[in-house]
């Protein structure tokens, strides 16, 4: 897992700073590099020399010896790209630590109503992600949070429906579709005009990855120490 050390020559005629590619998103876990090409959906890491590299890109404390050679290397493998301006790259994410879980707040009554509305949210959002790919359901997702008005919102209804889509886990194969069915959670809690965050985030030795829904310090649809001690966060919407 990697990328190419081989550099190519660079012209110094015109000093340029480096900035995240659009799809790739990172962050540091257990003090190495990881990635995520959204488009290409998939996790990589990097030589020591280019994660070198890109470390001090990302601190911006200064590039040492060597490292515009690796980061043009970098950008010519898509993971950077080139701008005109020697600006900050854009930060990993940042959601407060959760400390809460709905899911461990004790069993609540369910609408059979709202459970299979729940049940066709996912089945939903499964026949959309095979059409369309993730990465451009991520993007929708992305778009609809920017551009939506503030509204009143009805706590009640809002948990009423995660804890409706939490008791359907039991009708769904859930096992390694987590990313799946939080979309799908995010999907249904729109209805009721409640945007909370879809969370991925990953961990090291070994490697893994997982998605889970949050609403400041609260997840919505997975145990509390599944999320908060292995995983560190690489992509918030």
């Amino acid at each position: 897992m990697g990328l190419s050390s081989a550099f190519p020559p660079q012209s110094m005629d015109l000093v340029m700073g480096f900035e995240l590619a659009d799809s790739i998103y990172y962050c540091i876990a257990n003090n190495k590099v990881v990635l995520l090409d959204l488009r290409r959906d998939r996790y990589f890491a990097l030589p020591e020399e280019l994660e070198r590299a890109f470390k001090h890109l990302a601190g911006g404390v200064g590039l040492h010896a060597g490292d515009q050679r690796a980061l043009t290397a970098l950008s010519q493998a898509g993971v950077l790209k080139r701008v005109q301006d020697d600006v900050p790259m854009r930060a990993p994410p940042f959601i407060n630590v959760p400390t809460t879980s709905l899911i461990e707040q004790g069993e609540a009554d369910v609408k059979p109503f709202l459970a299979i509305c729940a049940l066709l949210s996912q089945c939903k959002t499964a026949l959309e992600l095979r059409e369309r790919g993730l990465f451009e359901a991520i993007g929708q997702i992305q778009v609809k949070r920017t551009s939506r008005e503030p509204e009143r919102i009805d706590i009640g209804e809002c948990a009423r429906r995660a804890t409706a889509f939490n008791s359907t886990k039991q009708l769904i194969a859930t096992q390694d579709r987590c990313l799946r069915r939080s979309i799908a959670l995010l999907n249904f809690l729109r209805g009721a005009n409640f945007h909370p965050n879809l969370v991925i985030g990953v961990k090291m030795l070994p490697f893994g990855a997982h998605a889970w829904v949050q609403d400041g310090r609260v997840v919505l649809n997975d145990m509390l120490d599944h999320v908060t001690t292995p995983y560190t966060p690489i992509l918030v919407i």
